[in-house]
């Protein structure tokens, strides 16, 4: 009810917030190592969020702030991500 979408669209904005970056999928191990466990297709911002009615409102210029906060938090995680190498090597 709040996400002001229809019940059948759950799972398409589930996945449009994972494949925007707005909330991507990983992994953080020991507390320490950060091992991202699905790499998005890095879509706009503006595809999960127009889906949306609660976000109806949001001007331009709001949507470009949020795709730069997004894509600048992507790239704060995959830079953690590069520390480590890969439990699996």
């Amino acid at each position: 009810p709040g996400w002001k979408i229809p019940e059948n669209m759950a799972p398409k904005v589930s996945t449009l917030a994972v494949e925007t970056n707005i909330f991507p999928l990983y992994e953080i191990i020991d507390g320490l190592q950060y091992q991202i466990t699905y790499h998005s297709k890095g879509l706009p911002v503006e595809e999960y969020l127009s889906v949306q009615g609660r976000y109806a409102h949001l001007t331009p210029d709001q949507i470009k702030s949020i795709q730069s906060e997004t894509d600048r938090a992507w790239q704060d995680l995959k830079e953690k991500a590069s520390k480590y190498t890969s439990i699996e090597s």
